[in-house]
């Protein structure tokens, strides 16, 4: 796992977390909560179909600290509704998360970079914004 950039307090949290899931694949997770998400509420309402567009899942969990892509924990974007996605991001934290192909393992550093640029950018800049 890797968490670049992070920012993790008792009252926010953004969070770029990256893993390596052993022999399956790669995930890219935007978390926020707290004060960061505050913050980026407005950004947020406005990607729903972009993250669609892109292949983006959505966290629907409670739990913020469960990480599988099983539909009790992430739905593709594509999926949801535009009141189930306004439903989502009522909640305490939202995480959005992408699934990366094992054989781009050789890539992965800038297929990350790549796919958290867009992510960020439709956010409107970075964790310092």
């Amino acid at each position: 796992m890797l968490d670049y950039p992070r920012a993790f307090s008792r009252n926010s949290i953004f969070a770029c977390r990256t893993f390596f899931w052993w022999g399956r694949y790669f995930s890219l997770t935007l978390h926020l909560a707290g004060e960061e998400l505050e913050r980026r509420r407005g950004a947020l309402t406005g990607m729903h179909e972009r993250l669609a567009s892109a292949g983006w899942h959505v966290c629907v969990n409670d739990d913020p600290w469960q990480h599988h892509f099983g539909e009790d924990n992430y739905r593709a974007a594509s999926t949801l509704t535009e009141e189930q996605w306004k439903g989502i991001l009522q909640q305490p934290f939202v995480k959005i998360a992408k699934q990366c192909k094992l054989t781009d393992w050789e890539n992965i550093l800038p297929v990350a970079a790549v796919e958290y640029a867009s992510l960020l950018g439709w956010l409107g800049g970075s964790s310092d914004s």
